[in-house]
């Protein structure tokens, strides 16, 4: 699996068809929680995130139909972070307000950065979600408790009645799971 997920070239020309819908169901399914967060921690109100996110596609859909791979211009995650960061900023000038800056994403984070920072969470929401279902329930509490909700593996163990290897081991599985569904994913790619 690429450590920089990127949207397949496969997938835009898909988009720009404009036909696929299964493909407008899968760019839409993981990239607007993405743009909705992105958009939220830079300090828009929910109606106004949504508005955001709306454009976007809106823009996505427009944009596509001319759209250039070549990585000498950039990537299309690129254009996207900069277009929602755009709009965050155009929304703002046009009600004369000033961001919020929430505490959970710093301003120093570039604005790239921090739409990477967001599309990595939410693929990883993504593919989780789907992988829930194919482990049993002690096996996915083992990873989910341990490697997100960072809980101490002491306790998780005793809980779950498991030892403390068979907690490494379930953690090891679904993980490797969700790492095998996002590289087989249209979203993750090292293409443009």
């Amino acid at each position: 699996m690429s450590t920089d997920p990127e949207t397949r070239t496969s997938l835009l020309v898909q988009l720009a068809d404009g036909e696929n819908q299964q493909a407008w169901f899968e760019f839409v399914e993981l990239y607007q929680p993405v743009i909705f967060n992105y958009a939220r921690r830079r300090g828009l109100q929910e109606a106004d995130a949504h508005d955001v996110v709306q454009v976007v596609m809106a823009r996505v859909a427009t944009k596509l139909k001319t759209w250039d791979a070549d990585q000498q211009r950039g990537s299309f995650r690129g254009w996207l972070a900069i277009a929602v960061k755009n709009l965050a900023i155009d929304y703002f000038r046009s009600q004369k307000l000033r961001p919020i800056h929430l505490p959970e994403l710093p301003d120093v984070i570039a604005p790239a950065a921090a739409f990477d920072w967001e599309q990595r969470r939410s693929l990883f929401h993504w593919a989780a979600a789907r992988v829930q279902q194919e482990f049993q329930s002690s096996t996915w509490q083992a990873f989910w408790r341990t490697a997100v909700l960072d809980q101490h593996l002491a306790q998780v163990a005793r809980e779950l009645n498991m030892t403390r290897g068979a907690i490494y081991v379930a953690r090891s599985r679904v993980l490797a799971r969700i790492r095998q569904l996002i590289s087989q994913s249209e979203f993750d790619s090292t293409q443009g």
